[in-house]
């Protein structure tokens, strides 16, 4: 089982005093993806949102990209409700984990859904990172979605472009 915030933790278990674990993406995915492992999953916040992931479906997850097609019309400019908060606590983040040389907040469009659009630049490889900075990122978005890109990609240098 895993919870996302204390509340969620407290359903499942209402007494004061709590032993936990904090674990990221890649930590269930290395007990997940054991040989010898007894598990076939895990359960998020089983008396709120209860979320069942499977093996499978977590790597499909864990590895999940989209793909922009030629010709695919995706607009990127500033937010019209620019999240301070995320931005400061990123900053402060980033500042921390001495792993990212620079950083863009955005707004994407594509089709009819947008999202933020963090395009970042980074000596580690960005895939290492994603995974970290949208855990990171979760609390400040307040249901709405967020991709990440890598500066160094074709796309990410087009959306920072006169930025």
């Amino acid at each position: 089982m895993a919870f996302t915030d204390w509340t969620e933790l407290r359903k499942w278990n209402k007494e004061g005093e709590q032993q936990t674990l904090v674990f990221n993406c890649e930590d269930y995915k290395l007990i997940l993806g054991r040989s010898n492992s007894e598990y076939y999953g895990m359960v998020i916040n089983p008396l709120g949102e209860n979320i069942i992931i499977t093996l499978a479906m977590f790597e499909t997850v864990m590895n999940y990209e989209q793909i922009i097609s030629k010709g695919e019309e995706v607009m990127v400019g500033i937010t019209r409700e620019y999240p301070t908060k995320m931005v400061d606590e990123l900053c402060n983040y980033f500042s921390k984990a001495n792993k990212i040389d620079k950083a863009y907040l955005l707004w994407m469009v594509r089709g009819k859904e947008g999202s933020y659009l963090l395009v970042f630049a980074s000596p580690i490889h960005p895939k290492q990172l994603y995974p970290q900075i949208a855990e990171f990122c979760r609390p400040f978005l307040n249901g709405k979605f967020f991709d990440i890109v890598s500066a160094s990609s074709d796309f990410g240098k087009n959306a920072i472009e006169n930025q």
